[in-house]
Formats: structure tokens, C-alpha cells, sequence
């Protein structure tokens, strides 16, 4: 597993184009094969998907891009089973986001971060989704919360600024910026 493993890894630094993506995803429905639980083949397969449904949706091809955000949604699933696997929701949440289920991101996101409440990512991105759904004190407050964990990322501090101007609050927003 971990030899099959470190080979899906590296092709894709190697092979580029969908070729490169088939073997990818080979080894690691190799992977599944031998052990379904294995998380990172599961999270490795669900950000291929993910990959295809970005490029699908990019053309304009909508059935294309929803099958490929439900097999993605399949296979980060596939990985939460088990052992807990705070990236796998964390990769869930940002598919749901992608399709606008913010609702279903939301939830992935606080999946994750129940396990790995130090992920200014998953923060960051469940303060959109929170947005998102016209919940704007408590996009503020994990937009704070992703600040405070990664303090050098001035786009959060850009963020944080455009809700404090959602909500009114033009000196925090101009104290952001």
C-alpha cells in the first residue's frame, strides 16, 4: 500500500495530461483494492475527480462536471468511513462549495475541524460557505479564527475586511485592510 502509494504520488510530478491522471487513479483503485480503508488512495482518487469536475465545469460542461463532483463527494465519503480523516471533509466541504451546497460545505468543514481545529484553511473556507448562506457575525468570527492561525495571509485580513463592510462596520473593515 504505502509503495503503490508513494507511486500514485510521484506520477503525476512525471506524467502530466489525462494520461498521467489514468495511471494516478489506476494505482489507487490498486490501492482500494487491496484495502479499502486506506484513506489517502480514497482522498487521492476524490481529488482527481474533483480535478475533472473543475476542468468540466470550466468548458461549460455541467452533467460532466456534477458527475464528476458526485464521484469526488463519493470517494472523500469513502475516506471519512473509519478512521476519522479531517482531510477528507476538509476536500468535501470545498467540492459541496464548489457546487454551491454551502449548507453541506458547512458541515464538512466542522467535520474537519472538530478533528483539526488548527486548519486556517478549512476556517477560511467555512467562513465563505457561511457567507454564503447570509450568516455573516459567524463568517466574521472564523474568518478571526483563520487570522489568528495564520497571520500572514493577507487575504484573510482582505476578507475580514469585506464582511466587516457587510455588516456595517467601516472602521474594523479600513482597520483590516
Amino acid at each position: 500500500e504505502w509503495r503503490a502509494n508513494n507511486l500514485a504520488t510521484m506520477l503525476p510530478r512525471r506524467m502530466r495530461g489525462p494520461e498521467g491522471s489514468h495511471h494516478v487513479a489506476w494505482f489507487y483503485e490498486w490501492i482500494l483494492m487491496l484495502n479499502p480503508w486506506y484513506a489517502q488512495a480514497s482522498v487521492g482518487l476524490g481529488n482527481l475527480a474533483l480535478a475533472q469536475a473543475s476542468q468540466a465545469k470550466a468548458k461549460g460542461e455541467t452533467l460532466l462536471s456534477n458527475h464528476y463532483f458526485q464521484k469526488a463527494q463519493e470517494y472523500f465519503s469513502m475516506a471519512t468511513e473509519g478512521d476519522p480523516n479531517p482531510g477528507a471533509y476538509y476536500y468535501l466541504g470545498n467540492s459541496y462549495a464548489d457546487q454551491g451546497k454551502h449548507k453541506e460545505a458547512v458541515d464538512a468543514y466542522i467535520k474537519c475541524l472538530s478533528w483539526d481545529p488548527n486548519n486556517a484553511s478549512a476556517h477560511k473556507n467555512l467562513a465563505f460557505s457561511l457567507m454564503e448562506l447570509g450568516q455573516k457575525e459567524a463568517a466574521l468570527e472564523e474568518t478571526k479564527r483563520a487570522v489568528a492561525l495564520s497571520p500572514t495571509d493577507y487575504q484573510l485580513y482582505y476578507n475580514k475586511g469585506a464582511i466587516e463592510l457587510q455588516l456595517n462596520r467601516l472602521q474594523d473593515a479600513e482597520m483590516s485592510w
